[in-house]
């Protein structure tokens, strides 16, 4: 075997072993999707009988739910059927961080969780 063969091999070896790995990331990613899929499923289900339940025994109706789900959806300043939360400020420098972070992006400072401080 010469030189050129064993850099083919070599390289046939590797481009296998990364579309193996392609191929496992690839099914990971569609049962993920799938889990969510079924969760969404579930908590759809789930917001169903619950607000079946508060309509038969309350007087509340369609319309009071329509508007609650309005003025929840508007608390973040637009209405686009999302349900934001505030940034959190950092204590130190006060610029936006995410609410997901434990410090700042900007200064490093420990974020607080709202509630906490």
């Amino acid at each position: 075997m010469d030189l050129f063969d064993i850099l083919q091999n070599r390289l046939i070896r590797d481009v296998s072993q990364e579309a193996s790995s392609a191929g496992r990331r690839a099914r990971d990613a569609g049962q993920s999707a799938a889990n969510v899929t079924e969760q969404l499923e579930r908590l759809t289900l789930i917001c169903a009988a619950m607000w079946e339940l508060l309509r038969e025994s309350s007087s509340v109706t369609d319309e009071d739910l329509l508007a609650k789900i309005r003025e929840v959806d508007l608390r973040d300043g637009r209405l686009d059927g999302q349900r934001s939360l505030d940034p959190l400020v950092c204590p130190e420098c006060r610029r936006a961080n995410n609410r997901r972070r434990i410090s700042c992006l900007y200064c490093q400072a420990v974020l607080e969780p709202a509630g906490l401080s």
